[in-house]
């Protein structure tokens, strides 16, 4: 099981909506109104930004701050088997009522 801690987990998920929305490091701090090298020290783990700085981020990302701390992978992982299973399952069945309904 691979856990990561919170800055990690931080740093990730950063990156994952930073490159999702489109934005180089530069453009983020822009809308941020800090420096492109603040943002590169808080991605390689030399820096963590504040709580301030951290609704700014989300607010620049249109997303909502407790999204930066969530892990998908530790929760994919604590998921019982049983209940991965049913949501594959019902995955499929809607792919398929799309397909169908499209053909």
């Amino acid at each position: 099981m691979l856990m990561m801690n919170l800055q990690q987990t931080f740093i990730k998920n950063l990156k994952k909506f930073r490159k999702t929305v489109g934005f180089s490091q530069a453009k983020l701090a822009e809308c941020c109104n800090t420096a492109g090298s603040y943002i590169g020290a808080i991605e390689i783990g030399q820096k963590f930004p504040s709580l301030k700085m951290i609704e700014q981020f989300a607010n620049a990302l249109q997303i909502q701050p407790h999204l930066f701390f969530f892990n998908e992978q530790a929760l994919a992982e604590a998921m019982p088997e049983n209940l991965k299973e049913d949501i594959l399952q019902q995955l499929l069945q809607i792919t398929q009522k799309i397909y169908k309904s499209n053909i």
